[in-house]
């Protein structure tokens, strides 16, 4: 009897081995998958423009692992002309992504300025456009620093008080933008 019994005891073990073989092993380290940054949110000023004085904001929103689109406000009075500027950005990481890479896009902003010159009021508007190339970094609490050079094209027209209407120019010039904040 101790012989059957040795021999269902050892058929259970080889029937409990097999089974356990045929099932896959739980690996004993599972390495964990690496931190999705779901920050798409940069909000920028900037600091050369405060110099002036002159703020100007920038709010960069993720569209994409790749791309972004920005809109750009700025206010002040320098010298006793009083500017505002409307813009907006679209930007491509080549290298990288929202949060820290190189990247190119193109820029256009709308500027509206005006002064009281005695009785006379005169006032110009103007339009850029232009591509730059820039880098990004963002880093684990948030802050933010943003550098951008290219080129722009600038139109600009006026006209005083009287409707006269001054000669409409335009010029190149270089683009650069400096940008400190905060992404979320």
């Amino acid at each position: 009897m101790n012989a059957k019994r040795g021999l269902v005891v050892m058929s259970v073990l080889i029937l409990m081995a097999s089974q356990a073989a045929a099932q896959p092993s739980a690996a004993p380290y599972a390495p964990t998958p690496a931190r999705k940054d779901t920050r798409n949110l940069s909000v920028m000023v900037s600091p050369v423009h405060l110099l002036l004085p002159f703020v100007e904001l920038t709010v960069e929103k993720r569209g994409g692992d790749r791309w972004s689109i920005a809109g750009i406000v700025g206010g002040g009075e320098i010298l006793d002309i009083s500017i505002y500027e409307v813009g907006a950005q679209l930007n491509y990481y080549v290298v990288g992504s929202f949060n820290r890479g190189f990247q190119i896009g193109a820029e256009a902003i709308y500027m509206y300025a005006s002064s009281q010159l005695g009785a006379t009021r005169v006032a110009a508007e103007g339009l850029s456009i232009g591509p730059y190339a820039g880098y990004k970094i963002a880093t684990q609490s948030g802050f933010t620093f943003n550098v951008q050079a290219g080129i722009q094209l600038i139109g600009v027209a006026g006209e005083d008080s009287s409707g006269t209407t001054t000669e409409a120019e335009s010029t190149v010039q270089p683009l650069v933008n400096l940008n400190v904040g905060w992404t979320f």
